[in-house]
């Protein structure tokens, strides 16, 4: 063989550790380079959150009115700070609120939507991707079947418009308007330094965002590894390093939110710090106290690394641990001798038995084979429901938006999202999978099982706005569910406020709603599509009679009654146990 040949194919023997541009730099040196006032900022929601980026960002532009168009799947902790501050002119979002344990309505974002100091642009989890998938792709829009017949469909034209299908021009589709951000931020589990990422699933919203971007992605990492650490998990590498013009070095940059190993063997990976998001939640109740938090932990702190001296080694490790896939078993011996069998339901409990009671009657009679639940005493039915059919050998999965399928719900945290669950898929994927696909797709055999703010006589839920000037949440999945799943049950407590004749703004349009589940009992609807009562919770000694005429004092319309009303089951020990150990420090029940 010619020498020359020779050298030049042992040239091919070993790959390079190295072959790309190295664009390392620190946190406030990429914000400081590549962000500018006025920017239109996605910030991307995948496993992890990119909260460094976004406090670094807070540090940057304090004090200023830098009027950000903030664009991001779920206007949470950060991004309140940024709005009660004055950063942000407009949210772009399919939630603004506090996330955990139960989404709620913030009272930062609600005084400044009522103040009009903030524009909130509301959409559904699956619209919200798909305008960002339609910027990356550069067709200008994609269809959808979200979104028509809610609020969010007139409050959103510019954005939004029905269009005749183009080989069907009988029927009508919903069209989505790209949106295209001026530059992403977001997390990874590792990098390398010219910006090659690897992101463990699910990945719910995906990375569209960053091909939408017209200045590309600012990145952090939990670590900084060499390019054979990214071919080795080349199956989990989602950014191409083309799209990144900075890499930061950021270990625990998703705090207080997590970091999912999924499959990642090289390092550890990091629990959500629940007691941190109770800590702002409870801060963000007064402005004084909310300005005292974001100085200690934010404005205060130098950089992310005097961030992590002040969260503690300590913490940092607890953390870590809580990660590992038994944690859980751990933790439930703490409050397992706190649950009882014997003590009477609360109306929490009584709602959630009677919720998974009713869904577990409507899998077997319609051979339903999956079920995405909302956040709260909807999963913990649709759990409940799950759990007990699986022992029948019924086959039905659990689905939850963010891209769990399949999952086996862990005890002691009632959080869907509980990254205890993730080790128990048979599926991580994403929100449009989840969403697109599963419950809105050709396929679909599945039932979806939500909460609400507030439902009306034909089942149209409100979860964004009351009146003119009272925000909500938003939307999240629950438009996607209710228009996309084959049907939904709502659970809700049972009082004026929440069921209403008539709701002032659909989130979620009610054609698909065919139960609601109260503390008092089961509505159906009737002929004319109106929801009627039709079951009671079998109480002993109940006085059914006085037990209507209070259904009918809770009820905002002039509910009917079935002629033919029958009981549901009151809940047995076992399943009054099962619901407890899910939430064992009640914040459901």
């Amino acid at each position: 063989m010619d020498k020359f040949v020779k050298n030049v194919l042992e040239s091919f023997t070993s790959l390079p550790k190295e072959d790309g541009t190295d664009k390392i730099m620190s946190a406030d040196a990429a914000i400081r380079n590549f962000i500018k006032p006025g920017m239109a900022i996605h910030i991307g929601i995948t496993n992890s959150i990119p909260y460094g980026l976004s406090y670094e960002l807070i540090r940057q532009f304090y004090k200023t009115k830098p009027g950000f168009d903030i664009i991001t799947l779920g206007a949470i902790n950060h991004i309140i700070v940024m709005m009660h501050l004055g950063m942000v002119k407009k949210v772009i979002t399919t939630y603004a609120g506090d996330p955990y344990p139960s989404p709620t309505p913030n009272i930062v974002v609600q005084n400044l939507y009522l103040n009009k100091q903030v524009d909130i642009e509301n959409w559904s989890i699956l619209a919200f991707t798909l305008r960002l998938m339609a910027g990356a792709l550069g067709v200008g829009f994609l269809p959808v079947n979200s979104i028509m017949d809610s609020t969010m469909e007139t409050e959103n034209a510019g954005s939004f418009k029905r269009i005749p299908m183009p080989f069907e021009p009988s029927k009508e589709i919903g069209a989505l308007k790209a949106v295209n951000p001026d530059i992403s931020l977001y997390h990874a589990f590792v990098a390398d330094k010219s910006g090659h990422a690897i992101f463990t699933p699910p990945y719910a919203e995906e990375f569209y965002g960053a091909y939408a971007s017209r200045n590309g992605v600012i990145l952090s990492a939990e670590h900084i590894v060499d390019e054979d650490v990214i071919r080795k998990y080349s199956h989990l590498s989602k950014l191409p390093s083309y799209l990144v013009k900075a890499v930061v070095p950021m270990e625990f940059g998703s705090h207080p939110s997590g970091m999912a190993e999924s499959g990642f063997s090289e390092f550890d990976g990091y629990s959500e710090d629940y007691d941190f998001i109770l800590g702002f939640r409870e801060a963000a109740k007064s402005l004084d106290t909310l300005d005292t938090w974001i100085h200690d932990w934010i404005t205060g702190v130098q950089d992310h690394d005097g961030y992590l001296h002040k969260l503690g080694s300590q913490k940092q490790l607890y953390l870590k641990g809580k990660a590992k896939p038994l944690s859980w078993a751990d933790e439930i011996k703490d409050v397992q001798d706190t649950i009882s069998p014997s003590d009477q339901p609360s109306k929490n409990e009584l709602m959630t038995a009677m919720a998974s009671v009713v869904l577990e009657e409507k899998i077997r009679d319609k051979s339903y084979r999956a079920v995405l639940a909302g956040i709260g005493n909807s999963n913990i039915a649709a759990w409940l429901s799950a759990v007990k059919l699986k022992q029948e050998k019924v086959d039905v999965e659990l689905i939850a938006e963010v891209g769990f399928y399949g999952y086996y719900p862990r005890p002691g945290n009632p959080f869907i999202f509980n990254f205890a669950n993730i080790p128990t898929c048979k599926m991580l994927t994403s929100a449009f999978d989840a969403l697109g696909l599963m419950v809105g797709g050709y396929s679909n055999k599945t039932i979806g099982i939500i909460g609400a703010g507030q439902v009306d006589r034909f089942g149209n839920i409100n979860s964004t706005r009351v009146g003119d000037g009272i925000f909500l949440v938003g939307s999240g999945g629950g438009n996607d569910v209710t228009a996309g799943a084959q049907e939904t049950i709502v659970v809700c407590p049972l009082n004026q406020m929440r069921f209403v004749d008539r709701v002032s703004y659909i989130t979620g349009p009610g054609k698909k709603v065919s139960t609601l589940v109260t503390d008092m009992g089961v509505f159906e609807k009737d002929e004319k599509n109106e929801f009627v009562f039709t079951r009671y919770p079998q109480k002993p000694g109940m006085d059914i009679d006085a037990h209507v005429r209070a259904v009918k004092e809770k009820t905002g319309w002039n509910v009917g009654i079935a002629s033919n009303l029958k009981p549901v089951a009151y809940p047995s020990q076992e399943t009054l146990v099962t619901m407890r150990l899910f939430d064992p420090k009640k914040a459901f029940l």
